[in-house]
C-alpha cells in the first residue's frame, strides 16, 4: 500500500481507537505521517511505524497489543485518541517517564470487570487534548493511580474519569473483605492536578479522587483547574473510600468542587477528607476556590462518619466553603482560623470576579503559596454566591482591617474578628491608590564607584492609579527603613484624578558603599491610605586598578641605600574613593627578582602593588603602577666614593 495514503475499507473508521507514539524512527518522514499502515484482514485492525490505532492484535516500538490491551513498555511520548468499548490502557509498571496526551479519547468499559486506564507502579504525565471519558467497570477505577504510581494531570482539555463500585474515579480499587478492618484496601497514589477540567466520581463506596473503598486517599495536589469530584457512598469526594482515611491533600489553586455521596445507608463520607469511620488526614488549602460537602455526619472537610472532627485541617489561603458536620478546627500552622463570609462591594460586584490583590491586618495576600506568618494566598480566588469570599482567618482583639482589590478597584472594612467567625461587607475606599509594583524591587547590581549614568540607567518607573472615587490630592513619596539615604525619588505627585494615572521614580544615589541597600517606598496622603513596596540595591566590591590610586613614581640616584615609593592611597578627587586594605609595593627589573625589598643599585624598576580585600574593593595581586619606572640613576663617581691609599 502506498506510503502516502490510509486505507479506506467500507464501514470501518481507521481514525478511532487511535494510540499514536511520537519521535518514533521513520523513514524520511515525521512522525506524525503514516509511513506504512498494514490493515489486518477481517478485524478492521491497523498498524503504522508509530502509529497504532487500538483495535488490532500486534505489537510495535514502546507497545503491545494482546487480549484488548493495549500496553505501553517504553518510556517516551504517546497520543491516544478514538473511541473504544473493548480495548483497554496499561502502562507497564517501573516505567518512570511515560508521558501520554489524551486527545479526544473514550475508553468506556463500565459493562465489564476491566479498568479503562491502569498505571499501577509507574510514573505518567497526562495531558488532556479535547473531552476524554474514561469508565470503568466494577472493582476498578476509572484512572488506576494505586500506592506506587504518580501521575500529574495537564492541558486544557477535559477528562471524565468514572470508578465502578469500590474503584475512585481516579485513585486506586479495593477487592479486601467487606467486613475487613478500615484502610485494609490499596492507598492511592500520588496524584497531581495542574491544570484541565477533571470530572471524577465513582458508582459506590470509592473516593471521587482518592481511595477505593476501604483504601486510603494517598497524596492529592491540587494547583490549578476545575476539579470536580463526586463520591460514591460512604466516601470522600477527594481523599479515602468507604472506611478509608483522608490520606495528605493539597489545594493551592484552581476550582474545587468535592461532594460526598449519598449512597444508601445512613452514615457518610467528607468532602474532602475521610470515609466513614475514618480520619481526615492532612489537609492544607492555600488558594483556589473551594467547595466542599460532606454528607450523612461527614465533615465538609476532616473525617467521615463517625470520625468528623479527625485530622488536621490547615488554611492560608483561598475561598473555602464547607457543608456537612463540623470538622477539626482549621489552623494557618500555628493559630486557628475561622470563617469570615465576607461580601465585596455594597451593591455586590457580582460573581466570578477575581480578587488581585489584597491585605489581612496589613500584611498583604499572596498570589501564591505563602511562607511567612500572617500571609493569606488568593491565587485563584474568585468571588460568588452574590460577590462573597470565603476566608478562614484568625480572631483578632479589636478591629483590624481587610482589603480586597478586584477589577481595579479596592474594597475595606476594620472589624474584630470573632472566633465564631464573621459576616461581613468590604466597602469600597473613597480614597485609594494602587501602585504597579508591590513586595520588593531589586535594582541590578553595580560595583564600587559607579556613576551617575549607571545609576540612571537603573532607576525605576512607578506608576500609581486612583482606585478610589474622589481624586487623591497630592501624594507623598516617602523612604523609609535600613537605608533611605541610598535612594533618592521624584515627589510630589500631583492629584490624580479617578481613574487616572502618574509616574515617579526611584533611582539608587551614587557614591554608596559596598554591600546591599534597602528601603521601603511609601505613598500616601491624610486620605489615601499607604501603598507601600520594598527596594534593595546590591553595590559590589570593585576591582581595583592603578586609575583608582594616588601615586608619584619619583626616581632618586644612586647612593648604596635602599629606596622607593611611598605606598598608594585611594585618590580623593576629583572623586573620593574609601575602602581599599593594606597595600605591600613590590619593585622588578631585568636584573631584580619581583620583591617587597626596596631596591639599592642604580636601574628601572617596574613597580607592581598587592592590596589585600578592603570594605570597597577586592583583593588583587601585582597590580602594576602604570605611567613608568622607578629609577635609580648612576652617580658621579668621585674620589670620595674610593677606598684607597697613597
Amino acid at each position: 500500500m502506498k506510503k502516502n495514503y490510509q486505507p479506506v475499507t467500507a464501514g470501518l473508521q481507521p481514525q478511532k481507537n487511535l494510540a499514536r507514539r511520537t519521535g518514533s524512527a521513520h523513514t524520511g518522514l515525521p512522525a506524525l505521517l503514516l509511513a506504512l499502515l498494514l490493515w489486518a484482514a477481517g478485524g478492521g485492525k491497523a498498524f503504522a511505524d508509530g502509529i497504532i490505532v487500538v483495535s488490532g492484535a500486534s505489537s510495535g516500538s514502546g507497545w503491545s497489543y494482546s487480549g484488548n490491551v493495549f500496553t505501553i513498555t517504553a518510556n517516551g511520548d504517546y497520543t491516544i485518541a478514538g473511541t473504544t468499548t473493548a480495548n483497554r490502557i496499561v502502562v507497564q509498571s517501573g516505567l518512570n517517564n511515560v508521558k501520554i496526551t489524551l486527545n479526544n479519547a473514550s475508553i468506556q468499559l463500565s459493562a465489564t470487570d476491566a479498568c479503562a486506564f491502569d498505571m499501577t507502579g509507574a510514573t505518567v504525565n497526562l495531558t488532556l487534548t479535547g473531552a476524554n471519558t474514561l469508565k470503568s467497570g466494577n472493582n476498578r477505577s476509572g484512572l488506576n493511580v494505586p500506592a506506587g504510581a504518580s501521575v500529574t494531570i495537564d492541558g486544557d482539555g477535559r477528562l471524565t474519569a468514572s470508578g465502578g463500585r469500590q474503584g475512585a474515579g481516579i485513585g486506586s480499587w479495593s477487592t479486601v473483605d467487606w467486613n475487613g478492618p478500615v484502610n485494609s484496601g490499596t492507598s492511592a497514589g500520588n496524584i497531581t492536578i495542574n491544570s484541565g477540567t477533571i470530572i471524577a466520581s465513582s458508582a459506590d463506596v470509592g473516593a471521587g479522587i482518592g481511595g477505593g473503598r476501604q483504601s486510603e486517599g494517598g497524596i492529592i495536589t491540587i494547583n490549578g483547574g476545575n476539579v470536580t469530584a463526586n463520591s460514591g457512598g460512604e466516601a470522600a469526594g477527594i481523599g479515602g473510600g468507604s472506611r478509608g482515611h483522608g490520606g495528605s491533600i493539597f489545594i493551592s489553586g484552581g476550582t474545587v468542587t468535592a461532594t460526598a455521596g449519598p449512597g444508601g445507608g445512613s452514615e457518610g463520607g467528607a468532602g474532602i477528607g475521610g470515609g466513614i469511620y475514618s480520619v481526615g488526614g492532612s489537609i492544607t488549602i492555600s488558594g483556589g476556590v473551594v467547595t466542599a460537602t460532606g454528607v450523612k455526619s461527614g465533615a465538609g472537610i476532616g473525617g467521615g462518619y463517625n470520625q468528623n472532627n479527625t485530622g488536621t485541617v490547615t488554611i492560608t489561603g483561598g475561598s473555602v466553603k464547607t457543608a456537612g458536620n463540623a470538622g477539626p478546627q482549621p489552623t494557618n500552622g500555628s493559630t486557628p482560623v475561622y470563617l469570615n463570609t465576607l461580601t465585596v462591594g455594597s451593591p455586590n460586584i457580582g460573581d466570578n470576579v477575581k480578587i488581585t490583590a489584597g491585605s489581612i491586618s496589613g500584611v498583604a495576600c499572596v498570589p501564591n503559596v505563602p511562607t511567612n506568618a500572617g500571609e493569606y494566598g488568593i491565587k485563584d480566588v474568585y468571588t460568588r454566591d452574590g460577590g462573597k469570599v470565603y476566608f478562614y482567618l484568625p480572631a483578632s482583639d479589636g478591629n483590624e482591617p481587610v482589603n480586597l482589590t478586584a477589577s481595579g478597584r479596592e474594597y475595606e472594612n476594620s472589624y474584630t474578628r470573632a472566633t465564631g467567625g464573621n459576616t461581613e461587607t468590604l466597602n469600597p475606599l473613597q480614597y485609594a491608590a494602587a501602585l504597579d509594583k508591590t513586595g520588593k524591587h531589586t535594582f541590578a547590581a553595580k560595583p564600587y564607584g559607579y556613576t551617575d549614568a549607571d545609576a540612571t540607567a537603573i532607576k525605576l518607573t512607578v506608576t500609581a492609579t486612583n482606585t478610589g472615587y474622589n481624586a487623591t490630592g497630592d501624594l507623598t513619596v516617602a523612604l523609609s527603613g535600613d537605608n533611605p539615604g541610598s535612594f533618592t525619588v521624584s515627589t510630589p505627585i500631583s492629584s490624580i484624578a479617578v481613574n487616572g494615572t502618574d509616574n515617579f521614580t526611584v533611582t539608587p544615589k551614587t557614591g554608596l558603599d559596598a554591600g546591599t541597600h534597602k528601603a521601603t517606598v511609601t505613598v500616601s496622603n491624610s486620605n489615601v491610605p499607604a501603598a507601600t513596596f520594598d527596594v534593595s540595591f546590591t553595590v559590589n566590591r570593585a576591582t581595583l586598578t592603578a586609575a583608582h590610586l594616588d601615586y608619584a613614581l619619583t626616581g632618586t640616584t644612586y647612593d648604596g641605600s635602599q629606596h622607593g615609593i611611598t605606598a598608594p592611597a585611594l585618590k580623593t578627587s576629583p572623586t573620593a574613593y574609601t575602602g581599599m586594605g593594606t597595600v605591600t609595593v613590590k619593585y622588578e627589573s631585568a636584573n631584580y627578582t619581583l620583591s617587597a625589598t626596596k631596591p639599592v643599585n642604580a636601574d628601572s624598576y617596574t613597580v607592581k602593588v598587592d592590596v589585600t580585600a578592603g570594605d570597597n574593593f577586592n583583593a588583587i595581586t601585582d597590580l602594576e603602577l602604570a605611567g613608568g619606572t622607578f629609577d635609580i640613576g648612576k652617580a658621579t663617581l668621585t674620589a670620595a666614593h674610593l677606598d684607597y691609599a697613597l
